[in-house]
């Protein structure tokens, strides 16, 4: 069975993509297991990731391009050009029959996850927020920033840096080793006490405003950056998302049916469809990204903009604190629910 591919409902959007139609259900599929491998190295590696984190977080400060997954999609769509028909890179060796015989079960079963994880982050982008849950959220977000916890993780990781700067002193590798033990214990309690942080004020509900807020943080601050009056929690700027969120609103939920009525038949084969076909799917998978802002509550960007410009700042602050990328990527690992909403943290969203 096929979904209904007769038309393509996005085609403005990517006239100037590459015909070849790149799957991109074939690379979405698998980077959430990527993203997470690579996240469980933060607990062991937190003594050497400081320097590289304070800089990566700098640098986004200045940076106008987005970041995390919105900016990862963006990003590869600028170079769908260079990939070829066959789905890979250029240059790239394609596996055997029999190899993808052997591996084609797991494959399936990892999509149809990652289906489900992707349906579940668009319906919790969906929920509204008032204006009384924003202002609890910003209170409840100041408090972490506040907390024993991260106080010590940045008091560790303000050792890590000292000793970072002082390579030659004396017993500097045994001090090092010391340094990475408590970096492993105070990453690993940041994140235990994040999810009770996150439970405290509303468990599930907290994290879909999570979501949701630093999707609005990740939007706002591409291209937004040292321009007066269109700085990311001005007025302008909110009353911009929700503009865009209008004129986006009916193609985003276009895209979206093409996907959910695919994802509907377990028997549904991209690699059966014709090229044309293919090349809608592929655009409908790329283009739930690029419409996001269709995606997000209109309620909730009513209530971002009710807010008043030193709250939403607040806000933005603390989504944007050094210690809320390691409090998020800890609590998913520690909590080990990969259903949380707090694994998109991992994604940057």
């Amino acid at each position: 069975m096929r979904p209904n591919l007769s038309a393509d409902p996005t085609a403005s959007v990517t006239a100037s993509s590459s015909s070849n139609g790149f799957p991109w259900f074939k690379a979405l599929a698998g980077c959430g297991c990527l993203l997470f491998i690579g996240a469980v190295g933060l607990g062991a590696t937190g003594y050497f990731a400081y320097s590289s984190l304070s800089e990566g977080i700098e640098n986004e400060a200045q940076a106008d391009a987005p970041q995390g997954l919105f900016g990862g999609i963006m990003s590869a769509v600028e170079g769908l050009g260079a990939m070829q028909e066959g789905g890979g890179a250029a240059g790239s060796t394609a596996p055997s029959a029999a190899a993808n015989s052997g591996e084609e079960g797991s494959q399936n079963a990892g999509a149809s996850q990652n289906d489900r994880s992707i349906d579940e982050l668009f319906e919790a982008l969906d929920q509204p927020i008032s204006t009384s849950e924003a202002r609890d959220f910003k209170e409840a977000m100041e408090a972490w920033g506040n907390s024993r916890e991260v106080r010590e993780m940045s008091e560790q990781f303000e050792t890590n840096k000292k000793l970072d700067e002082n390579q030659d002193g004396t017993l500097a590798g045994l001090k090092k080793l010391r340094a990475l033990k408590g970096t492993v214990d105070r990453t690993q309690a940041l994140g235990h006490a994040f999810n009770a942080h996150v439970q405290e004020h509303g468990g599930r509900a907290f994290e879909e405003r999570l979501l949701q807020f630093r999707l609005i943080n990740r939007v706002t601050a591409a291209g937004n950056r040292n321009k007066e009056g269109n700085e990311p929690w001005s007025d302008a700027v909110a009353q911009a998302l929700l503009d865009d969120h209008d004129a986006q609103r009916d193609e985003f939920l276009k895209v979206r049916q093409i996907l959910v009525d695919a994802n509907k038949d377990e028997n549904f084969d991209p690699a059966s469809l014709s090229e044309e076909e293919r090349k809608t799917y592929a655009d409908a998978m790329a283009n739930q990204f690029l419409l996001i802002t269709g995606a997000i509550n209109r309620e909730t960007l009513e209530t971002w903009k009710a807010l008043s410009t030193e709250e939403r700042k607040a806000i933005q602050d603390q989504l944007n604190a050094p210690h809320m990328a390691v409090s998020s990527a800890m609590g998913a690992i520690t909590g080990g629910n990969p259903d949380s909403m707090l694994f998109y943290g991992l994604f940057g969203l």
